[in-house]
């Protein structure tokens, strides 16, 4: 029976869960709750459109984890999260513009984009396994 409950299939889902939770937990209460602390901040940061920049990354922070959960589009969701997490570390984690404290935040936050963005394009370039070969 293919829809069988697996640990391993329980893993997966937990996994995509988690991931998901990062980014829906942004969207909601650092950016939606915030909604004109964040048009600022990306004004601040010398963007262009600035409202319908961080409307659209509130927007895809709530949508695209939750394409993970979608078979046919999860490996689009993983490329989208990877690439936007580089896109994120390059436009507003500019440690290399700071220094003190502030360098030492940005340049954490940074990495750990382009930590979560190589491992996202693992995940959407992986080989698809059957969770019932896994057992």
């Amino acid at each position: 029976m293919k829809d069988r409950f697996t640990m391993a299939g329980a893993g997966e889902f937990l996994g995509r869960l988690l991931v998901a939770s990062l980014f829906w937990f942004s969207g909601v209460f650092d950016m939606a709750l915030n909604w004109p602390a964040v048009a600022r901040f990306v004004a601040q940061q010398g963007l262009p459109a600035p409202v319908i920049l961080a409307g659209g990354a509130m927007v895809f922070e709530i949508v695209v984890p939750a394409l993970l959960f979608l078979r046919r589009l999860e490996r689009f969701a993983w490329l989208a999260l990877a690439l936007y997490c580089v896109a994120t570390a390059l436009l507003f984690h500019r440690f290399w513009r700071t220094s003190g404290f502030e360098r030492t935040d940005a340049s954490f936050h940074f990495f750990k984009n382009l930590a979560l963005a190589g491992s996202f394009a693992l995940l959407a370039l992986r080989r698809r396994t059957d969770p019932e070969k896994l057992r």
